[in-house]
């Protein structure tokens, strides 16, 4: 996620992917023709669906999040230190300009196609055209981010924010550019607010915005001053937006949050081994992640120095207990990530969408569900491993990988999945528009390339995960997943 120097890095003739960006200048009009169309037509579907979910009832987080912003608006206050403030006073901000909740969602479905453009212009200034179209259309059309756009998690929030980070570091521009890297640092810190998984990345980033300047220069001369000054604009920006929230947890509560508590919670969680080896997609109980018999989200507040203490020290405890078994569930949870299951399928086979569903719903759903994800996640990972070295390929690998170790260490949903997706359809996007080019950079000789080899192991991987999601794919085909509906466990 780093500006790319106005020198660029020498490209082996076997790297795919790819046309200079300066090349695309001269694509025919019709690629802009082909991008309104993506465009029009992913917005058309995502405000019909808006339109036509009065019957979804929110559940769990989005009760929470609904709660949190009636705060904001009738009392000016944010009673919570579990859940970050971004999507509760992004809701509370378009309610307070006069909009019901089914107006809250076209809003949402317009920030979700506005995440398309991005897609689109970050793959087209940094790998071609062609590639970009692809990539455009993958987001625009995928299930997922359709059925997201309606739900009010924060993901679709997160997700343009996410995106449009990488958008203003990763146009070309004159690294001592004096406005690109505070406008990073506010996206980043906004982006932290609504999930602040994000600011545990950051550091990394700082390290290999260095990295990239030394390989790209060829020496440190020269670096040092101008890749510091950068660092500071940009972080002194995130600060400036992360920490009067920190301040405002403070007074608060007399503790020092950086933004919430839920973090330590995942922990617990996912460490906890009654929670363990259940796809909690469909299995979840309030019995998990308790503190002393009481669920931590209901005592957090009340004293969150304390709680979070104990509960670090009872999820240390379970790992220490049994770190075999601990071993084994990251395993299962790291599959649980990659599924091919997803919250608007388990929306349909619950039948939280009402009573009304055309009964064409349910199979399309599945069947285009099951495609598109196979595509982006399968071709998003052999995609990134055939890219070309440089800044794009570094930030993408760098937050996908971060996002899936984190979640498989402690503990994993579908929809974990979702604000990765847009970043692997770019990579898909390079093996659609380029095949040849990427199974060059992956096979030399008719053997495997050490990437080749990588990939391999991937799809392998990803083919086990998904026959274990056979059953419940062919029973929502059947039935509509009578068979697969969640289960409240004691």
């Amino acid at each position: 996620m780093m500006a790319r120097m106005n020198e660029p890095v020498a490209q082996p003739a076997a790297q795919p992917a790819a046309q200079p960006a300066a090349q695309d200048a001269t694509e025919p009009a019709r690629q802009y023709w082909i991008l309104a169309g993506i465009l029009v037509l992913s917005l058309a579907i995502r405000i019909a669906l808006a339109m036509n979910v009065d019957a979804v009832e929110p559940r769990n987080d989005e009760r929470e999040y609904l709660g949190l912003a009636a705060g904001i608006l009738s009392r000016g206050e944010y009673l919570s230190l579990f859940r970050p403030p971004g999507m509760a006073a992004f809701i509370a901000g378009v309610i307070k300009l006069g909009a019901d909740l089914e107006t809250f969602r076209i809003v949402q479905s317009c920030m979700s196609v506005a995440s398309v453009f991005l897609v689109w212009l970050i793959t087209r200034v940094n790998i071609s055209a062609r590639t970009a179209l692809w990539a455009a259309a993958l987001v625009a059309f995928d299930p997922v981010q359709i059925g997201f756009s309606h739900l009010l998690w924060s993901e679709t929030l997160f997700i343009f924010l996410m995106l449009a980070v990488m958008a203003v570091l990763l146009t070309p521009f004159e690294i001592s550019s004096r406005w690109r890297w505070p406008v990073a640092g506010l996206l980043l810190g906004v982006a932290g607010l609504t999930r602040p998984v994000i600011l545990s990345v950051a550091p990394l980033l700082v390290l290999i915005v260095f990295l990239v300047g030394r390989r790209e220069a060829g020496s440190w001369s020269g670096i040092w001053p101008v890749r510091v000054r950068a660092m500071i604009l940009m972080a002194v920006m995130a600060f400036a937006v992360v920490l009067p929230w920190t301040a405002h947890n403070y007074r608060v509560s007399n503790a020092l949050i950086l933004v919430d508590t839920n973090g330590t919670f995942n922990f617990l969680l996912g460490t906890d081994p009654a929670a363990m080896f259940h796809d909690k997609d469909d299995e979840w109980s309030q019995g998990w992640a308790n503190v002393d018999g009481v669920p931590y989200p209901h005592m957090i507040n009340a004293d969150p120095v304390r709680i979070q203490r104990r509960a670090l020290r009872i999820g240390a405890g379970y790992v220490a207990s049994d770190p075999l078994r601990y071993l084994a569930s990251t395993l299962f949870e790291g599959a649980q990530l990659w599924t091919l299951d997803n919250f608007p399928l388990r929306h349909l086979r619950n039948d939280w969408y009402g009573p009304d569903v055309p009964g064409w719903m349910i199979p399309l759903t599945v069947l285009s569900s099951a495609v598109l994800s196979a595509l982006i996640i399968g071709l998003g990972w052999i995609g990134l491993l055939a890219m070309p070295r440089g800044n794009l390929r570094t930030g993408l690998l760098l937050l996908t990988l971060h996002s899936t170790i984190l979640h498989t260490l402690l503990y994993a949903l579908s929809r974990y999945q979702v604000p990765m997706r847009p970043l692997l359809a770019i990579g898909a996007a390079c093996v659609l528009a380029n095949p040849r080019a990427c199974i060059d950079v992956l096979v030399s000789a008719r053997r495997p390339t050490r990437r080749g080899w990588v990939a391999l192991l991937i799809a392998v991987v990803l083919l086990v995960i998904w026959s274990r999601e056979l059953p419940m794919l062919v029973d929502m085909l059947r039935t509509g997943g009578v068979n697969h509906r969640f289960v409240q466990l004691p």
